[in-house]
């Protein structure tokens, strides 16, 4: 899970990084810190559409939210 996170939290990925770690097991709706960003969050904070496609694909839930209250 750390390493979805790891991938989405860069300034510039390419979505095939994403895609490798869900391919590896990496869980869409893993959360971190006390911030709960999920990978979801951090695709949309980059505005990263293909990112945010494939977690949506892989089950990543659109409602959750973080430590904002945001989804």
């Amino acid at each position: 899970d750390d390493a979805l996170l790891n991938v989405l939290k860069r300034e510039r990925f390419h979505s095939l990084d994403c895609l490798n770690a869900l391919a590896a097991g990496a869980n869409p709706n893993a959360h971190e810190g006390t911030d709960a960003w999920t990978p979801l969050h951090w695709a949309a904070n980059q505005d990263h559409g293909a990112a945010i496609s494939l977690l949506v694909q892989a089950g990543a839930r659109v409602d959750v939210a973080n430590s904002d209250g945001r989804t």
